[in-house]
């Protein structure tokens, strides 16, 4: 008969009590004595020898007891590994959804003046460029106002010096008085 090993399993440290397992007891009213071993689903009872002797069946009926009890534990602490499991997958989510807003706080509370600071960096160099357009402009108007004298007084000199017949302006007025 083989029995699994217990040494591949991951160790947890659990109370386990076993209400179901009792080695060896007598029965009220009986002089024998029994290897009783209850679970939900099976009652093995065996009878046993007398107290001074020791019985090759009873060895192998404490075989049989104490390989159940090892699957029983195995059983209990795989049940229990796996509630661990749950556990910390469900801690390792709640944790996660923490970090998270968390982070998004901290995210939040960094980019507020971070944009506060852009901001008033693009409308400093918004007004800076607008003064700048400002004051070319003014120099333009001045520039064209100039130019515009000078192509005036040209134009005047131009009309001035010429003849009448050419298209010119006569300017010559006589005053008479009588």
């Amino acid at each position: 008969m083989h029995i699994p090993s217990v040494d591949r399993l991951p160790t947890i440290s659990l109370q386990i009590t076993f209400k179901d397992i009792r080695p060896l007891w007598k029965p009220k009213g009986t002089n024998r004595r029994f290897l009783v071993f209850s679970s939900q689903q099976k009652v093995l009872s065996l009878p046993l020898a007398a107290s001074g002797e020791k019985d090759p069946s009873s060895k192998s009926a404490v075989a049989i007891q104490s390989w159940w009890r090892g699957a029983l534990i195995r059983r209990t602490v795989r049940q229990a590994t796996l509630c661990v499991l749950v556990i910390q997958r469900w801690w390792r989510r709640v944790s996660f959804r923490r970090r998270e807003e968390r982070q998004g706080r901290a995210l939040a509370l960094y980019v507020r003046p971070v944009r506060a600071a852009v901001l008033l960096q693009a409308l400093v160099r918004m007004w800076r460029a607008r003064s700048q357009y400002k004051k070319y402009q003014k120099a333009v108007l001045v520039i064209q106002h100039k130019w515009r004298q000078h192509a005036c007084r040209r134009e005047s000199v131009v009309f001035a010096g010429s003849d009448p017949a050419a298209g010119g302006v006569d300017v010559n007025i006589e005053i008479i008085i009588g």
